[in-house]
């Protein structure tokens, strides 16, 4: 009997064992899966309007191309990089737009993007794509900022010292709005 019981635990510790071993593998793949593949991150180009004071994001190219051709923006540098699906690590990047303000508010927040529509006069555009909600999968944070005036205008940037110029332009700053690939 006492063999049975020997043998039983035995064979119980070498089964837990394994299953510890194989647990370990499958967790260290799930974790490498977690974070979606930077190689499939697509442009989020920037272009400003210096009549309205707005900057407008945007991850297509026909969009950017014709607001430039039809000389109301002029494209600046690329943002960085966002997702044209969504990912398991990844949340919707929020468009808005106030008709009154000439602005584009950009947020991750169904909430605050709601409050917007209801209570600040945006309107509601579309998903400009998918952005990580935190640093976890090394992406660098897309600063918010925002200018108050007859005409607002939300800035986005991953430039600190842009952060830091456009603050002695008056612009206020809001926080991380998401975190991006960059460019």
């Amino acid at each position: 009997m006492k063999f049975a019981i020997s043998s039983f635990v035995a064979v119980l510790v070498l089964q837990v064992s394994a299953a510890a071993v194989v647990d370990h593998g499958l967790s260290h793949q799930l974790e490498a899966r977690t974070c979606s593949n930077p190689a499939s991150a697509i442009p989020l180009y920037r272009a400003y309007n210096a009549n309205s004071f707005d900057h407008l994001y945007t991850t297509k190219v026909i969009e950017l191309q014709d607001v430039v051709n039809a000389g109301t923006y002029t494209a600046e540098p690329v943002a960085g990089k966002i997702f044209a699906t969504p990912g398991f690590d990844t949340v919707p990047f929020y468009r808005l737009y106030n008709p009154q303000l000439y602005d584009h508010f950009y947020t991750t927040n169904a909430a605050e993007r709601d409050f917007a529509v209801n209570s600040l006069q945006y309107v509601y555009e579309y998903v400009v794509g998918h952005v990580y909600p935190n640093a976890d999968c090394n992406g660098i944070p897309l600063h918010r900022l925002y200018k108050l005036g007859p005409l607002g205008d939300h800035l986005y940037t991953t430039s600190a010292q842009e952060v830091t110029s456009a603050q002695t332009l008056g612009y206020s700053y809001e926080g991380v709005a998401a975190y991006i690939i960059p460019a």
